[in-house]
């Protein structure tokens, strides 16, 4: 077998020293330290929607980063196809990756079905970073109808969450009022708050998880709004993404994709729209 380096300009030297020098470069950069993973959360229905948002991400990164990992977790049933290895073979241009098939699904449709992948992704985590396997304490769930407001999303949330952590609570995400009083299931979690509270491993079948465990997620929910939720938003123009990104970096539950047109064009260095934009701003920064 050929060595990667023996095709490298300059021999196995100049490689090394390439390869320092871009690790050097890479444990400067001024990432917030919070160790956090990135769970995307899919079924098969939305699956295709999932992997586009995997490559979005993927795309919106300059360079390679160690302080999160991208998780694809798939809802129980779903195959690991083409499509999906190939989603995950481009995102580990950009992050470590690994890919969870969610044990459970009892069947039962929505809106059982949804505790199931939310309860098992959070077992998972939990299990793997107090085993050891895993550095993350906390992780940020999302599904495939979210997209990120600017280039230094991660950044912005993992900041936001550590001054939740700060006020004693362990929940960063959006609070909602209406139906009933509760966080949405896009959010930033604190995995001991999974392992000391019991009450979180079970939801009745027929219930939606998010609401029936509201009061329990309400009272460890900081008060940032990072996090948006925009659920029945329709239509968005560019210029309510633009002033809806000055505050939060990542918006959820927009079932046209329109917000996630707006972000590739906004945030990928290579689009026309970034390139040509004098003042990029925080959704702009190279």
């Amino acid at each position: 077998m050929t060595h990667a380096s023996e095709h490298f300009p300059g021999g196995p030297s100049a490689a090394i020293t390439r390869a320092l020098e871009e690790q050097k470069r890479e444990f400067a950069k001024p990432h917030h330290p919070l160790p956090l993973a990135l769970a995307l959360q899919f079924y098969g229905g939305d699956k295709t929607a999932a992997i586009e948002l995997a490559r979005l991400l993927t795309d919106i990164e300059p360079e390679p980063r160690r302080d999160v990992a991208l998780v694809f977790v798939m809802q129980a049933g779903t195959p690991l196809d083409d499509e999906i290895a190939a989603g995950v073979q481009y995102a580990m241009r950009r992050f470590p990756v690994s890919v969870f098939p969610s044990p459970r699904c009892r069947g039962t449709g929505y809106p059982g079905e949804c505790f199931d992948i939310w309860a098992e992704t959070v077992k998972h985590l939990s299990d793997r970073y107090y085993e050891g396997a895993y550095p993350f304490s906390d992780a940020f769930l999302f599904e495939a109808d979210g997209c990120p407001m600017s280039t230094d999303w991660i950044d912005r949330i993992k900041q936001a969450h550590a001054e939740t952590v700060l006020l004693g609570k362990r929940v960063t995400g959006p609070v909602m009022r209406f139906p009933n009083h509760h966080v949405n299931g896009t959010m930033v979690i604190d995995l001991s708050l999974w392992e000391d509270t019991p009450s979180l491993h079970r939801c009745p079948p027929a219930a939606g998880w998010d609401c029936f465990h509201g009061r329990t997620m309400v009272r460890e929910a900081g008060p940032s709004r990072i996090i948006e939720n925009l659920y029945g938003m329709q239509g968005m123009s560019e210029s309510v993404w633009w002033t809806l990104s000055r505050e939060a970096a990542w918006v959820t539950s927009v079932k046209d994709g329109l917000h996630q047109h707006h972000a590739r064009r906004l945030l990928v260095k290579s689009s026309p729209k970034w390139r040509n934009s004098k003042d990029h701003g925080t959704w702009g920064k190279p």
